[in-house]
């Protein structure tokens, strides 16, 4: 019997909460986030991970429930709900948008006077608005901000170009309290298994 994959697209309702286990692997198997917690590397790619969680799970709202850095991969265990995102106000809504926009360096040496400007044309554009209130509920869109930050610290620490990771992240929907329960597990007892 053939068996086709189904594409991440179809397998997340991303118009109603759920929770997911996400996962991503470096690229080449390398252990590219520390070679042990004896490496003083580790603890800092750690540190900068944590920083990066932490500023990304206040933005799209998203709960952690667990997670684990390993040396050359990682895991996930979060909690998406869209309704969080559509009670914001548009003016909040902005304010987000305007903490999460990584890819913008520039952004660090704008003046008060062009910041209000920025959040004021967004503001007015509702068809952005109305993408941005989609996007924050999408655990893929997270991914993407997540690794992408992630790979660019890292290959500029080592001096490197390229992929950092292997492709793009792994996930899997929790059905019910028992998935959720025993991917918690599996997430934390990950580091005595390896």
């Amino acid at each position: 019997m053939f068996i086709m994959a189904i594409a991440r697209k179809h397998k997340m309702d991303k118009a109603k909460a759920g929770y997911y286990l996400l996962s991503n692997r470096c690229a080449r198997q390398a252990f590219a986030l520390g070679k042990g917690p004896a490496e003083k590397l580790f603890y800092e790619r750690k540190a900068m991970i944590e920083e990066l969680l932490a500023k990304l799970c206040v933005c799209f709202m998203m709960r952690l429930l667990t997670w684990v850095l390993m040396d050359n991969h990682y895991h996930l265990l979060a909690f998406f709900n869209p309704r969080w995102i559509k009670r914001l106000s548009n003016e909040q809504l902005v304010e987000v948008v305007f903490q999460l926009d990584v890819k913008s360096p520039s952004r660090a040496y704008w003046d008060e006077k062009k910041c209000k400007r920025w959040k004021a044309q967004l503001l007015a554009d509702k068809r952005r608005l109305k993408q941005w209130r989609k996007s924050l509920c999408d655990p893929s869109k997270f991914m993407a901000y997540f690794n992408e930050a992630i790979a660019r610290r890292c290959n500029e620490q080592d001096g490197t170009k390229g992929h950092f990771w292997e492709g793009r992240f792994h996930s899997i929907t929790l059905e019910d309290p028992a998935s959720v329960i025993r991917a918690a597990c599996y997430v934390s007892l990950n580091p005595v298994r390896a």
